[in-house]
């Protein structure tokens, strides 16, 4: 396999790349892997109008990598004139750290025909547990992105999977390395990672999380029920969920939802080594056709 960068620029992003890896993954072999990758999460419902909308924003650690700050349409994936929501990318003022966040509208994307949920490169989401429910995916148009719902009988899946660019070096030398850590912030359970192709933009970062932690399962159930939900009983039921997610995390009493996926010691070492030889390539630079 031969690969070409293009100039300094492309050279920086190997070594940055290369930084990244280490910064993920081999941070993963010592205690709380996942506080590595993901640093702060935070997660809230609102009723607006009579729907119910979910607001989500979290900071990265990925290495030396800065994203663009940028904002775009979260849509409908039959009909890019329906839109749901927004997603919006940016650095922060902590090198390294990039924040993720989005609004949209719970209510009306849950009318979305569900399906089979993949990644941007093909494969299958890394969850399980939700045996025949049908993913929805939200289009985020432009960069090959995709938002995921699923609603299951006790948890809502929330998840988002983000096309990086400077990702490609990834699957250029391990394709289909898609590596995910479980964690639990502040009550709130998920997992993220990395998902990697040979084919380019279609690399990047995943992120999955449990919505039960701040929507309750009787708003699931009127949601797709198309029950209509008075601002009473949201502010009830919220201050329900609440409750019990206190209750959780002060007795500890909370099963873990996500657990990692393919993070054994040896494919960690393995994606390690990959990334140490790659470095030591001699550079072409010319332009990969």
């Amino acid at each position: 396999m031969k690969i070409f960068f293009e100039g300094k620029e492309n050279l920086r992003k190997l070594f940055t790349l290369t930084l990244l890896i280490s910064t993920l993954f081999l941070a993963s072999c010592g205690k709380s892997p996942e506080n590595q990758i993901v640093k702060d999460v935070n997660v809230n419902s609102s009723l607006e109008d009579g729907d119910v909308y979910v607001s989500f924003s979290s900071v990265f650690k990925i290495g030396a990598v800065s994203m663009t700050s940028i904002q775009l349409p979260i849509v409908d994936p039959r009909d890019s004139s329906i839109k749901y929501g927004e997603i919006s990318f940016k650095p922060t003022l902590e090198p390294g750290h990039n924040e993720i966040g989005f609004k949209f509208n719970l209510t009306a994307s849950s009318e979305v025909q569900g399906g089979y949920g993949t990644l941007p490169n093909g494969e299958d989401l890394p969850i399980s547990g939700f045996g025949s429910t049908e993913i929805i995916e939200l289009k985020i148009d432009k960069i090959n992105s995709k938002l995921y719902l699923a609603f299951g009988k006790n948890h809502t899946l929330l998840g988002f999977a983000v096309v990086i660019k400077e990702f490609d070096v990834v699957g250029d030398a391990i394709p289909g390395a898609n590596i995910f850590l479980g964690f639990d912030i502040k009550g709130v359970q998920g997992m993220a990672g990395l998902f990697s192709s040979q084919e380019e933009m279609q690399s990047g970062l995943g992120f999955f999380l449990d919505l039960s932690s701040v929507v309750s399962n009787d708003i699931i159930n009127d949601i797709i029920d198309k029950k209509p939900i008075t601002p009473e009983v949201f502010a009830q039921m919220q201050e329900n969920v609440t409750m019990e997610s206190i209750t959780r995390m002060t007795t500890g009493d909370q099963e873990p939802l996500f657990t990692d996926v393919n993070a054994s010691r040896r494919n960690l070492k393995k994606l390690n080594k990959a990334f140490k030889k790659l470095g030591k390539r001699k550079v072409n630079y010319a332009r990969k056709d």
